[in-house]
Parts: C-alpha cells; sequence; structure tokens
C-alpha cells in the first residue's frame, strides 16, 4: 500500500470514534504517518514488519497512549527492525499494560525500555523472544518495569538449535520486577526469574523446539522444579519430556501449595509422548500435592476411545491425591486431539441417586479442544 493510500485509510478510520484494536503490516512510519496515527482513538496497535524514515527523532517524543502494542510477533529474523527511538514512539509509561516483543532483534527494545523518562508502571505483562537473555541491558530494562507480575519468553518452533542462549550467569536481584509471579518460557531461564522472586504460575516451554524428537531430559526438567520455589501453585509442561516417577516425586516435595498440574497437555503438540503404560507406572506409586484440584495429563494412545485406560488413570490419579475436583486426560493427534474429562462434581451427583460413591465410566466425559487450547464441554458421555 502506498503512503497516500495508508493515510486516507488512517485518516478515515478518524470517522469511527469506538475503534480500540489497529493491525498495520509492512507500514513505512513518515512524520504523516505519525501524525495520522495519533488521530486515531485506538488502545490496540499490532506492528508488523514496518521501518521508520529518517526523520527527527522529536518526532518520536509524544508517546501513543496504547493500552496494549503487538510488535512484529512471529516474524522471521530477515525483516527489517526499528529503531529504539522509533519503538519508544508506542510504548507510553503510563497507559501501556501488555507488550507483546518481538522473537528477535531484541536488543532495540531493551534501550527503548531502559531509556523511558518513567518507569511503566501500568506495564503488567510482557512477552519477549529468547534472544533477550543474552542482551546487556536486560536487567537495566527490567528495572524500569516494576509492575511486570507475568514475563513470557518466546521463540519460534523453527528456531536453530544453535541460536538458543544459554542462561546468564546472574540472577534477577530481588528488587526488579519485585511484583513478577508468573513465568513462561523455557526451563533454561527459569532460575534466573525465580531465585529471588515468589513465583505462583509457571509454565515451562521446550528448550530447542527446533529439535526432533522434541524431548527435554526430565532429570533436567526435575532439576529446574527444584529451583522454582515452594510458592508455586499452578504448573504447566505443556510437551517434550516424558512423564516419570522423578518428576511427579519432584512436583510433590516441592510444591506444597500447588493447585493445577499439567504434564504434556497443550494442543498443539502433534502428540503427548508419554505412552500408557508409562503414565501408569508414574502415577502407581505417586503422592500428589494434597492441596492439588485438577491435573491434566497427555497420554499416547491408540485407540480412539480408550474407555477403560483412561478410567484407570482417573483412578490412580485420585490414588495419588484424594481431594482432586477434575482429571483431564488429553490423546489424540493435533488438529484432532480431544480430552476425556472426570469430574467430582458428577460422582457427588450420581451417589445421591446410586449411594456408590466412585468413578466410573459413565462418568467420563469427552471434550473436543478448541483453537485456544481450553476444551469445549460436549453433551454426549462416552
Amino acid at each position: 500500500m502506498t503512503e497516500e493510500a495508508l493515510l486516507a485509510v488512517l485518516n478515515g478510520l478518524r470517522r469511527f470514534p469506538n475503534l480500540r484494536s489497529l493491525h498495520l503490516r509492512t507500514v513505512m512510519l513518515s512524520f504523516e504517518v505519525i501524525t495520522a496515527l495519533r488521530n486515531i482513538n485506538v488502545s490496540v496497535l499490532n506492528l508488523q514488519s514496518s521501518v521508520e524514515c529518517p526523520i527527527e527523532q522529536s518526532v518520536f517524543e509524544n508517546r501513543l497512549p496504547l493500552r496494549e502494542f503487538v510488535y512484529d510477533r512471529n516474524m522471521p529474523l530477515s525483516m527489517g527492525q526499528l529503531s529504539a527511538s522509533a519503538l519508544a514512539l508506542f510504548l507510553n509509561p503510563t497507559t501501556l499494560e501488555t507488550f507483546f516483543g518481538a522473537q528477535y532483534r531484541t536488543e532495540n527494545i531493551l534501550i527503548a525500555l531502559a531509556s523511558s523518562p518513567r518507569p511503566f508502571m501500568a506495564l503488567k505483562t510482557l512477552h519477549i523472544g529468547v534472544d533477550v537473555m543474552s542482551q546487556e541491558g536486560l536487567i537495566l530494562a527490567f528495572a524500569q518495569c516494576p509492575a511486570i507480575e507475568k514475563i513470557c519468553l518466546h521463540q519460534h518452533l523453527w528456531d536453530d538449535i544453535d541460536r538458543v542462549c544459554d542462561a546468564p550467569e546472574e540472577t534477577l536481584p530481588s528488587y526488579v520486577l519485585p511484583n513478577l509471579r508468573c513465568y513462561e518460557g523455557p526451563p533454561t531461564f527459569a532460575t534466573f526469574f525465580c531465585k529471588y522472586h515468589s513465583l505462583k504460575h509457571v509454565t515451562l516451554k521446550l528448550s530447542h523446539p527446533g529439535r526432533s524428537p522434541k524431548f527435554d531430559d526430565p532429570e533436567s526438567i526435575c532439576a529446574c522444579l527444584g529451583n522454582l520455589g515452594s510458592f508455586v501453585e499452578s504448573l504447566d509442561i505443556p510437551g517434550g519430556t516424558l512423564m516419570t516417577e522423578h518428576i511427579l516425586s519432584t512436583i510433590s516435595t516441592s510444591f506444597p501449595s500447588m493447585k493445577s498440574l499439567s504434564l504434556n497437555a497443550y494442543p498443539f503438540y502433534a502428540e503427548p509422548f508419554s505412552r500408557i503404560k508409562q503414565v501408569k507406572h508414574a502415577l502407581s506409586t505417586a503422592v500428589l500435592p494434597i492441596g492439588l484440584e485438577s491435573i491434566s495429563l497427555g497420554v499416547k494412545v491408540e485407540d480412539d476411545f480408550p474407555k477403560q485406560d483412561m478410567l484407570d488413570h482417573v483412578q490412580l490419579c485420585i490414588q495419588a491425591c484424594p481431594g482432586l475436583q477434575i482429571v483431564r486426560i488429553r490423546y489424540g493427534r493435533y488438529p484432532l486431539s480431544k480430552s476425556i474429562v472426570w469430574r467430582r462434581s458428577t460422582m457427588l451427583a450420581e451417589y445421591g441417586k446410586t449411594g456408590v460413591m466412585r468413578p466410573n465410566i459413565q462418568q467420563l466425559r469427552v471434550e473436543p479442544i478448541c483453537m485456544a487450547g481450553t476444551p469445549t464441554p460436549c453433551s454426549d458421555n462416552l
């Protein structure tokens, strides 16, 4: 799109006072385009594959009052980039609540954050590429974001293994990100964030998404779990590791306050890695955290409706933690993945009719997994 056409579109958008979200791709940020953006009352901007014209730096100083800014999400390494000054235009320290930074070229993002004249007091969630962990200005930039509660380190499934950076030698000081409660990213960097912070919600993604087969060593996962601290209430290991007795016992001893546990249950991996016998063996001797309310497991099965096997898994989970309210077992290949779900409320309702208090096949339900990753209930029993 030519600049003339883009300006016509942007100026036309002024006629829509209720417009709140805008997605722009391959835009050349000129003085005129920036002026047009200032005249649109949007709070969410998604900017992809854009560069700026050679213009006065003062043009970028009056920052847009965005609440959410998404920059070059899922863009390949070869694409152009905005300078730190241009990025600052979209990073308003007073209004910005969520920032989804680029996978690559993170140095300019850190410079833009660190050079802000005021701290980002509204910024609660930061998504940024793992490349940021190798940048020198990391802690200085984080120090400008004292309100952050959630950090997400993301990387593409096609990342080259050789590009995966090592964990920094230093750890995040306690006075930086004092409100951090949630970490999502590779196990490699978890200790950096959790050593002096009481994390409550942790998602450990694959360390090497480009590796085949996509396994993380269970022992290295256990070592990571032992460093997360005892305050974790929800733990999600979406896929890429085998379920073992050691992992379950480490979880039980490390997280006495855990309420939600998910292992290999992320629907967008091709298929769970742990087979039925392996999962049964791990569960048969497991003792799960006493306060656990929900557990989700991914199991590799061949049968489309493995009723008895799934019931066995439910019974073993309840044996390991009698207070469980929900057991969800995901199986099958994406995009046809499904979950078989048992709920204590269903058993209690049946108990009121039959006087029998134990799980059975009739209490299990099949729930397809929607695109957002959240199971959608079905009305039919198995």
